[in-house]
């Protein structure tokens, strides 16, 4: 295999980390010939270099890079537009700009079942694996305004969008209010977030009743705001 890129992934790409926040990065690869012909699955391979923080490296298949963001897979959005990119090949940043354009434009909204049936499944399997955390429940209420914030802006998405105030501000509030930093009221992230749940709800393909999220993130925010 060989390495093409490194995307940072995770609470640093929506404004929602914290001073103790990890980085984690995806080492995206591709594969040699033999690996092609065999067609070798390289998600999660073994690192193709020493790592200074194995822990939070990880490999991704330049295949399965390109295949998800075709169906609009939010992890993989989130990694177009990271913060932080590094190109270890001559035409990567290229090709990230290829593949951003259609989300440039709304393309999403062709994608828009697999979109928020992907975004619920990455919630839902989050808070079984996880369980309500400060983290889980960032994670997923930022994904619940990112939904609604994409619908309302003719499905355009973008670094500026995905790191919007309007869809980070609370999602963050969480995260700060479990480190002791109270950075905004209890009534407004409760009025704010009814609101959310009023207008969107949550479609049955999400797999979850609202309850899951609803009722732990209510009682979290009451007992630590």
């Amino acid at each position: 295999m060989k390495v093409v890129g490194t995307c940072l992934y995770g609470s640093q790409n929506y404004n929602c980390d914290t001073p103790q926040s990890d980085r984690d990065y995806k080492i995206i690869v591709t594969p040699n010939f033999d690996e092609l012909y065999l067609k070798k699955d390289l998600n999660g391979a073994a690192l193709p270099f020493s790592c200074l923080d194995p822990e939070h490296c990880s490999c991704m298949d330049v295949r399965a890079f390109a295949n998800n963001l075709a169906k609009g897979n939010p992890n993989a959005i989130e990694m177009l537009f990271s913060t932080e990119i590094e190109d270890e090949f001559t035409d990567f940043h290229y090709l990230l700009e290829v593949w951003r354009e259609p989300y440039l434009n709304g393309y999403v909204a062709s994608q828009w079942h697999y979109f928020t049936e992907a975004v619920g499944g990455i919630m839902y399997n989050s808070f079984k694996r996880y369980g309500v955390t400060p983290k889980t429940a960032s994670r997923a209420l930022y994904f619940y305004k990112l939904v609604e914030y994409i619908s309302n802006h003719n499905f355009v998405i973008d670094e500026t969008i995905l790191r919007n105030d309007e869809v980070c501000e609370l999602p963050r509030a969480i995260r700060l209010c479990s480190e002791g930093v109270f950075s905004v009221s209890i009534e407004k992230f409760m009025d704010s977030y009814h609101h959310l749940v009023d207008k969107i709800g949550v479609p049955d393909t999400f797999g979850f009743n609202s309850e899951v999220f609803i009722t732990p993130t209510k009682e979290f925010v009451r007992r630590n705001m």
